[in-house]
């Protein structure tokens, strides 16, 4: 039996065009005039613990191989953090 393999990209399209919905990315990349503010505000968001970043952690050097597998399915939250 053959194994169907769904593209990548939007699969509901239809739906956006039903809803008159607009759909636009952006690269932080595209606004380098912004960086320095921008890493100066989020230093100070993490540094008052209004941030707070997402990590997932495993344990060990044998978990490494399933957290590698996982981190390409999304089953981490965050950063992935293999504790040795």
């Amino acid at each position: 039996m053959a194994t169907l393999i769904e593209p990548d990209g939007v699969r509901n399209i239809g739906e956006i065009l039903n809803k008159n919905a607009t759909l636009q990315g952006f690269r932080v990349t595209s606004y380098p005039e912004h960086r320095v503010q921008a890493q100066q505000d989020i230093k100070a968001l993490l540094r008052s613990g209004a941030l707070q970043p997402t990590e997932t952690f495993v344990e060990g050097l044998d978990a490494a191989p399933q957290a590698f597998v996982d981190l390409f399915k999304g089953a981490n939250l965050g950063k992935l953090v293999v504790r040795v």
